[in-house]
Formats: C-alpha cells, sequence, structure tokens
C-alpha cells in the first residue's frame, strides 16, 4: 500500500525549496505544446512507474524530492521533465497529459543530465537541456550557435529526434484514464489535508492508488556484484563498452561460471576485458567478450536480437542481452539488459544495468530512436 502523506511531504518540499533558493532548483517556464502539467501530476506519474507490489519497489527508498528540471526540445518546448530524490532514485516524465508516462525511471540518476547541470556551461533558469533520449542530452545553448530552421533540422535528422517526439506525442487513452483516477482519488482524500498555511493535518494511508498492471521479467541476477564506470576512471576513459562487457561476464561468473570473474576479483575481470575492448565509444563488444570467454575456458555465443519480443525471449532463456543507446552519430552507451516490463496501458521498459551504478534497477522506455543495437549473450 502506498503513502499518500509521502506525495504530499515532496510537493511541499519542493514548494520550500523554491521560496528559500536561487539554485536549479527552480524550473523554467517557457511554452509547452501540451497542457501544462503541475507537480502533482508529475509526481504520480514518477510514483505509478517507480513503485510495485510485485517487483522492486524504488519508490519506499525515497525519503524527500531534490529537483525537477525542464528538457527541451529543440523548438523551446518543455517536452519532459527530470525529477531527481534524495537520498537516490529518478524519473523522467513525458509532459503530455495525452500520454502520461515514464520515459525512464531507476535508483540512480540519469548521469547525461546530471553532468550537464553540474557543468559550468548550465545555467539555472536560462539554460535549455534538450532530451535526445537515455543515452543523449545536451544544452542547446552549447551546440546551436544559431536558430535558423537549417541547423535544427540537421540536428533532428542525426539525433532521429522526431521519431523519439513522435512516439510521446501519442495519444495513450488507458494511461489518460489511470492518471485521471489517480488524481481524482488524490482530490477526494487530499480536500482537507493541506491547510492554508501549508501545514499537514492528517496521515492518510493511500490504499487505493492504482500502480498500473504489468507483466514482466527478468534473468536470475541475485547476487550478482556489477562493475561500476567510475571505479576504473584512473585506468580508462569512455569505458561503458568494457564495463558492460564485465557484467555480462560477472552475470556468468555468479551463474556457475566462476572461472569467467578472473582471479575472483571484479576488478581484474575489468581490466582483462578493458585491455581487449580499449577506450570507446566502440561499436561492438561481442568478439572480445567471446574472446575473454575462451581464455576463461568457457565457449560463450551471441545473437543479433532485434525487437522487444526477442528480447523477452532472450530474459525468459536467462540471457542478458548487451545494448548499446544512442542519442546521435557520437553519443553511445553500453548498457546490460537484465529484463522487461510491459504495462497493459502500452508501456514497454527494457530494465538494465547501466554501468553507473551496482545496481539492475534502471528502466529504459522501449523505442527505436534510442536503441541502436542488442546482442544476447549465452555459454553453451
Amino acid at each position: 500500500m502506498k503513502i499518500l502523506r509521502k506525495i504530499i511531504l515532496l510537493m511541499m518540499t519542493f514548494i520550500l525549496m523554491l521560496s528559500t533558493s536561487n539554485s536549479a532548483f527552480v524550473t523554467v517556464s517557457a511554452e509547452s505544446k501540451h497542457e501544462d502539467m503541475d507537480d502533482l501530476d508529475k509526481l504520480l506519474i514518477a510514483h505509478k512507474y517507480m513503485s510495485s507490489e510485485t517487483d522492486i519497489d524504488l519508490w519506499k527508498g525515497i525519503d524527500s524530492l531534490r529537483e525537477i528540471i525542464n528538457l527541451y526540445d529543440l523548438d523551446d518546448n518543455v517536452i519532459a521533465y527530470y525529477i531527481s530524490f534524495s537520498p537516490k532514485g529518478y524519473a523522467i516524465v513525458n509532459n503530455n497529459l495525452d500520454n502520461p508516462i515514464a520515459i525512464e525511471f531507476g535508483d540512480g540518476k540519469n548521469h547525461s543530465i546530471d553532468k550537464l547541470v553540474k557543468s559550468s556551461e548550465y545555467k539555472a533558469g536560462e539554460s535549455h537541456i534538450v532530451y535526445a533520449g537515455p543515452g543523449y542530452s545536451f544544452i542547446k545553448e552549447e551546440v546551436i550557435s544559431g536558430n535558423s530552421l537549417e541547423e535544427k533540422e540537421a540536428i533532428k535528422q542525426k539525433l532521429k529526434l522526431d521519431k523519439l517526439y513522435a512516439q510521446l506525442n501519442t495519444k495513450n487513452e488507458k494511461e489518460i484514464k489511470l492518471h485521471q483516477e489517480s488524481r481524482t482519488i488524490v482530490k477526494e482524500k487530499n480536500h482537507n489535508l493541506v491547510g492554508g498555511s501549508g501545514s499537514i493535518y492528517n496521515d492518510i494511508s493511500w490504499d487505493t492508488m492504482p500502480s498500473g498492471s504489468y507483466i514482466s521479467g527478468y534473468i536470475p541476477f541475485g547476487g550478482t556484484t556489477w562493475a561500476v564506470m567510475s571505479d576504473y576512471d584512473s585506468i580508462a576513459s569512455n569505458h561503458c563498452g568494457a564495463t558492460a562487457a564485465t557484467n555480462i561476464s560477472l552475470y556468468y561468473a555468479n551463474r556457475g561460471y566462476t572461472n569467467l570473474k578472473k582471479n575472483n576479483s571484479v576488478y581484474d575481470t575489468f581490466v582483462d576485458l578493458h585491455n581487449r575492448i580499449g577506450n570507446g565509444p566502440v561499436m561492438m563488444i561481442a568478439p572480445d567478450v567471446k574472446s575473454y570467454a575462451s581464455s576463461r575456458g568457457y565457449t560463450m555465443t551471441s545473437s543479433d536480437v532485434g525487437t522487444y519480443s526477442a528480447l523477452k525471449t532472450a530474459t525468459s532463456n536467462g540471457r542478458p542481452c548487451g545494448i548499446l543507446v544512442t542519442g546521435g552519430i557520437t553519443e553511445w552507451h553500453w548498457v546490460v539488459s537484465t529484463g522487461w516490463r510491459e504495462y497493459t496501458s502500452g508501456g514497454k521498459y527494457i530494465r538494465v544495468v547501466t554501468g553507473w551504478e551496482n545496481s539492475a534497477n534502471n528502466f529504459y522506455l522501449w523505442g527505436d530512436p534510442t536503441v541502436w543495437s542488442m546482442t544476447e549473450y549465452y555459454i553453451q
């Protein structure tokens, strides 16, 4: 059962931050293609996808709201919202009440956006972060020197942004209905909850809040310690490919192929694979993953995975997939699939190890504009 009070507390925390801070917590007002979402809309959507009664529950680990940042398209419309929580957790919510879904969510953070916000180029209240999918976001003012239509169209084509945004603009009647039901429940139970002074008067259990019906599957990765990119920054750079290769090997080591964890060390495993793959960005890792497995006494096989259905089949067979997600010609990131989640309302997600945290609890919205290639791995 979910607690309504946490939603209200998060909203009140955010309001307090706005009233006492001039930092990046202040969201930027901008024209939107859709009816504007309020903060309750954003938190309800984040809650729906981050909470669960039958799978992982990322919501229960949240203490407070850290920030909400507007994400834009190239025409300065707010396309989505980046919501981060404390001590950890994030969601990227689609800014469209006709398709109220989370594009991404996880128990860490979106490192591309987080890096931009912390950069010297980012100016809160002025900079526009353009969202180009899980693999890439950028500050518009730093990438586009002018506002010519030709320049923007060229970037749209290169990053396949039109396809991504068209997907997010699709009307989703089931999600609309579920979201409206959620708001109705909140209004009915909350009409006297918050007074004029902003005080919270009652502690009301959210025992009828719909979390959304879905089916899911995942590989048996329990007990696996994942490689984290930051642990190797002193010896490598742009090393997501080598990290993904390491995590594929660590998964199978945990499944009984113990020699794939070289010297029983995550570090030694990464070093060997990085010596084969090198720094990135790299387009292929399969030959080196198989070469490494052979050196450790195993025969690793790989095959292309071209569809979401095939990803589900690989998952049911206990096989992780190395997935290359892209935001453009030079922006790539390797992740490893650990499962999937499919909502009855239509949303399809890949569950992944991002390489940024020792976690298998991040999700990406399935969509061709962001997935460049997928390869399943298994030992014969």
